[in-house]
């Protein structure tokens, strides 16, 4: 406070850090939670789901389905009065 910092953001990039994120900033009125899912998690599932399927199609059909689940998931935490910014949003 000395310095002037008067508060801090708690980031997540995952639908769990999310949500961890988000319960951080409500046991702090100096903190807020910045949410969303960085592009990088979908890579890494569709690379998991492309070893486990062998079939692209399928699998890029799983992932598009784990992405609408999470960005519904997203908006509801959304309304969360401690998010203060969302961000990786542009899937």
């Amino acid at each position: 406070r000395d310095t002037g910092v008067v508060g801090s953001i708690v980031i997540g990039t995952n639908l769990a850090d999310c949500g961890v994120a988000t319960a951080i900033a409500a046991q702090d009125a100096n903190l807020g939670a910045a949410i969303g899912i960085h592009p990088g998690e979908y890579s890494h599932k569709l690379i998991t789901a492309v070893k486990h399927t062998e079939n692209l199609i399928d699998a890029q059909g799983s992932v598009l389905l784990a992405l609408h689940e999470e960005m519904e998931a997203l908006k509801v935490l959304a309304s969360n009065s401690h998010v203060v910014a969302i961000g990786e949003t542009g899937l």
